[in-house]
């Protein structure tokens, strides 16, 4: 099923500019964390980029929050949520305060909402531990309005105020972003923000990597999880499907792989242009299924053009299949 509507209402560098020795800080339970049970009704959202109104709009529609955003699903309802949940759009505090609530709400109802990290969370958990490399590109990519959904100038000096002092006066910033997972797991299924990185032997092996929140170009360019050698850590572990955001798509989300990869980044944040043509931008959520591939997936598309949240427009890369990993 899907269904199109309109929100009207207001609710980089690579890897090695850290030192390698910089941990990545991902919660200690991670890989328990990771898992979610494989009776669980699974909805998945990604790269939402500060949008408010749109995420909103998507779980309403989707039957997971009231409109008063209170958390309505069932029990045995997983909510995850693939990374980039900040920048780009005019309200990440807003998007970090109605996730932390809903995480809190589905707990009491039994159910779960889980948050995967992506590469936008990753920038910022880098320079609140002093990584000044990283200063420039984090406001050239969003974190100027990031820091101004905060009440912040969006400037150099501001973003180091907002490091000196993020515990004491952003408490739920810091705790939302350090509490962000490496990935997830659902039945045979994982959930990245960018893709699955080769030559992992374990699934577990992630909660010591980033690739998974940067690159994607080498998974797109494999012949995918059923049968590339660089992926057999994944099918040793029983994975053979993947949802994954990171990479734009401009017609909604897109199969892989003969069905066995999802891809979810709508561009929610902002319309792009490329060679003259538009790219819509949808606030994306989708509800999986239990079959071999997601020919059998539910999405919600919420057209997120017009939203009074979204970013300034913004230019597309040349390829519709980038290969870009800092986006």
């Amino acid at each position: 099923m899907s269904h199109d509507g309109t929100v009207s209402r207001t609710v980089v560098p690579p890897r090695d500019l850290r030192g390698a020795s910089e941990p990545l800080r991902f919660p200690s339970d991670s890989v328990e964390r990771a898992r979610i049970p494989d009776d669980a009704v699974v909805w998945v959202f990604s790269d939402i980029h500060g949008v408010r109104s749109g995420l909103v709009t998507a779980l309403i529609d989707a039957g997971l929050i009231d409109i008063d955003e209170a958390w309505i699903a069932p029990p045995g309802t997983a909510l995850v949520g693939l990374g980039d949940f900040i920048d780009r759009g005019a309200d990440s505090a807003g998007v970090i305060s109605l996730l932390l609530a809903l995480q809190q709400e589905s707990a009491a109802a039994g159910s779960r909402v889980v948050l995967v990290r992506g590469n936008h969370e990753q920038m910022l958990i880098d320079l609140l531990h002093g990584d000044q490399a990283w200063a420039v590109a984090w406001l050239a990519k969003g974190g100027d309005e990031a820091l101004r959904s905060f009440g912040l100038d969006a400037d150099i000096d501001a973003m180091w105020r907002l490091r000196a002092d993020a515990e004491a006066a952003h408490p739920e910033l810091a705790a939302f972003i350090l509490d962000t997972l490496p990935y997830a797991v659902w039945r045979d299924t994982l959930l990245v923000h960018a893709a699955p990185p080769p030559g992992i032997e374990r699934v577990a092996d992630l909660a010591m990597e980033d690739a998974q929140m940067w690159h994607a170009s080498a998974f797109l360019a494999s012949t995918g999880l059923a049968t590339d050698p660089g992926l057999a850590g994944y099918r040793a572990d029983g994975i053979r499907r993947v949802v994954m955001g990171h990479v734009p798509q401009p017609d909604g989300p897109t199969l892989l792989h003969d069905g066995t990869a999802l891809l979810l980044d709508t561009n929610a944040s902002a319309p792009v242009k490329r060679a003259g043509e538009d790219w819509r931008s949808y606030a994306t959520i989708v509800r999986l299924g239990t079959g071999p591939t997601f020919h059998d997936t539910e999405t919600i598309m919420i057209d997120t053009s017009a939203a009074p949240d979204r970013a300034p427009a913004r230019r597309a890369p040349a390829r519709r299949t980038p290969q870009r990993t800092s986006d």
